[in-house]
């Protein structure tokens, strides 16, 4: 193979379609939607001063510069609430492609805003929403199927045909980015015993603070010692990287995006994680190759706007060609050194570029087993002398365990926030929490049902290998008197 054929496949394995981009533009505005429609249900328990999480306890904490954040310029709910919808509308446009490039900064600008003013909450799905509007910021995402791309329809009716198929820095920079986050997961797996012997999945099915109803099917038909490990292990350290692999038709791509979101729809339906399901969905979208959407239009595309097969090569200047590069090897050093024993140990200050950027990463998804099953209780006392269990407002005598423990949370969110404030020492979150209950309750309803006291209990549960689980004792780990 000469070297310019060789140059010619790198190109062609770096390159991304302006259609794939357009509807992964698309679905993203409509899953950062969503995240705003969910996370609105606890604006005030999680984002504001009268919530868990107050700013002063964030500084109390030892805030840092880079945790900067919109979202603490107040602390009242009608602020935060104002944000939440200047948020969606900032969506919105990014949605509809208009003015596309500032409206993907703005959304990141209010994403990383909305992460950092409630770490407790944050997730693994956020940080991936994050890296793709930071990397997407670079991308053409509008030139397609965007109101973008409609007021410049008169400008490129005398101009070049569109050529769909693009290729530079940016779109390698995007594409190693996605790949980086399978591959660095696949090895935290690897390096565990419990996913070299064949027991991931099973400890995954397990936990059921994470698990679905289809989940709780499917976990009493896995043995303890499951082929599936290795199906997952392959999907995140070898289908992935076949994305970068140029082939006849752009077979191996193929292969990847439909195998990758495949992977995340059935995470979705098996277990809790949030919108990392959909995320990740979405960034595979952007990597559908050029010969999906040739195929869809064969007969179709006007002799204005014919489907090039070759890449364009993108106008990027030699400085923005310069930041990118040393941007996604400063990301691979970044994950290199957060595996275990890499021997890769990075400064403070180098730390410091990827905290203010907002390039941190850390992808142990699932690869150290949930050994333990937890859900709490909250004994509570009312004036009138009835018991209930605050967390669901019934009588105590109906608190029994929940069928599937996810359903014991309101969302994956508040799952974060409990355990984060319960099962981690932070006293000051629990305090916070005790008084949020407190007043709450006591504001929704009458005098004589005014609550007095309550506690918060732990039970336990743990998962054994034979399929079986140990009960452990219920610990008290938090007592409240209201005011």
């Amino acid at each position: 193979m000469t070297l310019e054929k060789i140059k010619q496949s790198v190109k062609e394995s770096l390159a991304l379609d302006l259609r794939s981009l357009a509807v992964f533009r698309i679905l993203l505005g409509i899953v950062i939607l969503c995240d705003l429609w969910s996370r609105s249900r606890s604006l005030e328990a999680h984002y504001t001063d009268s919530g868990l999480v107050p700013r002063s306890l964030l500084v109390a904490r030892g805030l840092k510069v880079w945790d900067w954040s919109l979202y603490s310029l107040s602390g009242t709910a009608e602020i935060i609430g104002l944000g939440f919808i200047v948020h969606a509308l900032v969506a919105v446009f990014f949605l509809l492609g208009y003015r596309t490039r500032w409206m993907t900064v703005g959304c990141w600008l209010l994403t990383v805003s909305l992460i950092n003013r409630n770490p407790f909450v944050t997730d693994s799905g956020d940080t991936y929403l994050k890296l793709l509007l930071f990397w997407a910021a670079f991308l053409p995402l509008g030139e397609v199927f965007s109101l973008d791309s409609w007021r410049k329809k008169k400008t490129r009716a005398g101009s070049s045909p569109l050529n769909f198929k693009w290729v530079g820095f940016c779109t390698a920079a995007f594409i190693f980015q996605i790949v980086m986050i399978y591959f660095f997961a696949g090895l935290f797996k690897i390096l565990e015993p419990a996913w070299r012997n064949g027991h991931g999945v099973y400890y995954a099915l397990r936990a059921e603070q994470f698990i679905r109803p289809l989940g709780s099917l499917l976990a009493p038909l896995l043995s303890y010692d499951s082929p599936v490990d290795a199906l997952v292990l392959g999907v995140e350290l070898i289908i992935c990287v076949l994305v970068l692999i140029p082939s006849t038709k752009d077979r191996l791509r193929s292969l990847s995006v439909v195998t990758l979101i495949g992977f995340h729809l059935s995470i979705h339906f098996l277990l809790e994680v949030g919108f990392l399901s959909m995320v990740g969905s979405c960034a595979w979208v952007a990597l559908i190759p050029a010969t999906f959407w040739n195929r869809l239009q064969r007969g179709k595309v006007s002799s204005r706007e014919p489907a090039l097969t070759s890449a364009k090569l993108m106008p990027e200047a030699l400085w923005l060609r310069l930041i990118l590069s040393l941007m996604i090897v400063y990301v691979f050093i970044w994950n290199l050194s957060t595996l275990p024993k890499s021997g890769v140990v990075l400064s403070d200050s180098f730390r410091r570029i990827g905290f203010t950027l907002k390039l941190n990463q850390f992808w142990n998804l699932f690869s150290v087993p949930t050994i333990d099953n937890i859900w709490n209780l909250a004994p509570a006392r009312l004036k009138n002398g009835e018991q209930i269990n605050l967390f669901t407002g019934k009588s105590l005598s109906d608190s029994a365990r929940p069928r599937i423990l996810s359903e014991a949370y309101p969302d994956g969110r508040w799952r974060k926030m409990l355990i984060a404030t319960y099962h981690r020492g932070n006293q000051d979150l629990a305090r916070n929490h005790g008084i949020y209950l407190c007043r709450r309750w006591n504001q929704e309803h009458p005098n004589h049902e005014r609550l007095m006291t309550f506690e918060v209990i732990t039970n336990r549960e743990r998962i054994l290998s034979d399929k079986t689980i140990s009960l452990m004792k219920p610990e008290v780990i938090w007592r409240q008197t209201c005011p």
